[in-house]
């Protein structure tokens, strides 16, 4: 399978990206940021994919938590993130939350099977902080550190004990962001790959959303990050892997996929810059 899509992906970039007629298409640039996969596992296709386009921009703040691990690695990561606001979220009846409070204000603690999560509204900002199942005390203590009135003056004084800080930054987002999008399926309906690209900066920690474990690693040459990830779900033990990393600078590249990281960086190794023409023509569009 690998060989036909680069031999397809080669044959129809010299006609619609080549010979300098097109420069939008044909810039090295265009294509580092539409990438498609010329290496698939057996019984895996591209189904569908498509396109973000960026949202209202807004100033934004995050922090990474986490245990020291060996070389480099996080284990137990916790994520504080806060967007600017001008009223809370809407809450769900069915919402079983503890209220708790933080630094005067009201906030909705929840654990849950997958992840425990704390939020709220304050001051212009919507809060949150994110963690494995069970962490949910270690939220709120981490919560408590928060220091500043709204987004902009946002900042982590202390970490909980047995916590080292990984990141924090601040910086303009926006809801969503703009991306490109291809989704992978196996014949099983349970196995999925989601391979995005987006034009954001973020630090590669919030890229992957935390996780179990985290360490660094190499992917095409760029610095990179791998996530894993494992809850039980109906008795079935289930593991969420994402690999990020910037295939330049602008252009965040993850992988995320309900599979072992085996499945994912084969993939990541086989990306191949195409133009956005091609791209379309190769992704059907959802």
């Amino acid at each position: 399978m690998r060989r036909f899509l680069a031999a397809l992906i080669v044959v129809a970039c010299v006609a619609s990206c080549g010979g300098g007629s097109n420069k939008k298409a044909g810039s090295a640039d265009n294509r580092s940021t539409y990438l498609f996969p010329t290496y698939l596992a057996p019984g895996f296709k591209v189904t569908h994919g498509g396109v973000q386009v960026a949202g209202p921009a807004h100033r934004a703040y995050g922090a990474a938590l986490g245990r020291k691990a060996k070389n480099g690695a996080f284990d137990a990561v916790i994520l504080v993130t806060a967007i600017e606001a001008t009223a809370d979220r809407a809450v769900s009846p069915n919402e079983k939350d503890t209220i708790v409070g933080v630094n005067g204000a009201q906030a909705r603690l929840h654990e849950g099977a997958t992840e425990a999560s704390l939020d709220w509204f304050a001051h212009g900002a919507a809060i949150a902080l994110a963690g494995p199942p069970a962490s949910g005390q270690t939220l709120l203590t981490a919560a408590r550190a928060l220091r500043g009135e709204g987004v902009r003056n946002l900042h982590l004084e202390t970490a909980p004990d047995g916590y080292d800080k990984i990141a924090e930054e601040h910086t303009i987002g926006h809801t969503p962001e703009a991306s490109r999008q291809i989704q992978v399926a196996a014949a099983s309906p349970t196995t999925t790959i989601t391979i995005t690209t987006s034009a954001t900066n973020i630090k590669l920690v919030f890229a992957v959303g935390g996780g179990d474990h985290i360490e660094p690693i190499e992917v095409r040459g760029h610095e990179g990050l791998l996530s894993t990830r494992t809850r039980q779900v109906q008795g079935t033990s289930i593991t969420q892997s994402i690999v990020a990393w910037y295939e330049r600078s602008g252009a965040l590249v993850s992988i995320i996929g309900n599979t072992a990281p085996d499945q994912l960086l084969p993939i990541a190794d086989g990306l191949a810059g195409v133009g956005e023409e091609l791209w379309r023509q190769l992704v059907p569009q959802s």
